[in-house]
């Protein structure tokens, strides 16, 4: 489980040189996941940073083939009609983790603990990659590696408890999102 004090550690390693990064993060790192990997947004998040399986999950994300009510519709295979989370509109995955009112509220506790709340995701966000590239272009370059980190595991977290509450019949709760 990822909790603030690793999120908030990820960002401090991105500040740091590349050695001194390797070395702080080794024993979060396990060894398959060294290799350099490559985003939507380039090469920014290659050998330090979430784990190959956040990585993973936000390809599948940003390629639309994460397992929502519009993809299970479309395969005609039971589906929830609308969000777990909100309880408001048909599930996509753009919905679920910009869109939905709960990852709003997620974004925004967790900006405004950086002090860059007014990049957190608005009603007029339209797809997750786009409001990350918005957001990864107002920051500064040196703080591009953590923040993209800081981006994929919350979008991780989200989808976790997504899951939660479609599998394990969990209530929505921004404590349990964020582990206070």
């Amino acid at each position: 489980m990822v909790n603030l004090k690793i999120l908030f550690f990820c960002l401090r390693v991105a500040a740091m040189n590349p050695s001194q990064a390797r070395k702080a993060a080794s024993p979060l790192i396990p060894p398959s996941s060294s290799e350099q990997s490559s985003s939507v947004l380039g090469e920014e998040f290659g050998r330090v940073g979430p784990p190959l399986r956040c990585k993973f999950f936000i390809w599948l994300v940003v390629h639309n083939r994460c397992w929502t009510a519009d993809h299970l519709a479309k395969r005609g295979l039971p589906h929830l009609e609308v969000c777990p989370l909100c309880d408001q509109a048909e599930k996509t995955i753009s919905h679920l983790l910009v869109g939905c009112v709960f990852a709003r509220q997620v974004w925004v506790s967790i900006f405004q603990l950086l002090g860059i709340v007014h990049l957190a995701p608005n009603l007029s966000v339209g797809s997750f990659s786009g409001w990350w590239r918005k957001v990864v272009r107002a920051v500064p370059k040196e703080a591009r590696k953590g923040l993209n980190s800081l981006l994929i595991l919350v979008a991780w977290e989200i989808w976790k408890h997504r899951n939660d509450c479609v599998f394990e019949n969990s209530r929505p709760s921004l404590q349990v999102v964020l582990k206070y």
